[in-house]
């Protein structure tokens, strides 16, 4: 499933509103805890240690991964625009022939029609 950019910024933005990291887990005998980073409770508790850990991960990770989003959209777009630019500029119709074949193949990612 391909991320809309309006889903990733609506992610970005819950991301920017969330409570300060990084998330630490406090164990109690009520079950896991969530702190941020002033040791306020965010979220309390959590019947399985794993899901509390991935729930305090996610303030850092989720930043991190759209980060990661950004850097690789912005590959693809080098390379659509090398792709571009060398079908414009081909001498022969092989190299026309490949680089029209990454372009179709990046268009078939976005799901963008021929």
């Amino acid at each position: 499933m391909r991320l809309t950019n309006e889903e990733l910024v609506a992610i970005s933005e819950r991301a920017e509103k969330a409570s300060p990291g990084p998330w630490q887990v406090a164990s109690t005998t009520d079950g896991e805890y969530i702190l941020d980073c002033d040791e306020w409770v965010v979220a309390a508790t959590f019947e399985r240690r794993e899901d509390a850990y991935f729930v305090a991960h996610a303030r850092e990770d989720i930043p991190s991964l759209l980060d990661h989003i950004a850097e690789l959209e912005a590959v693809i777009n080098v390379i659509r625009e090398v792709a571009a630019e060398g079908y414009a500029t081909a001498c022969t119709s092989d190299e026309a022939r490949a680089y029209g074949s990454i372009i179709d193949v990046l268009n078939r990612k976005e799901g963008v029609e021929e």
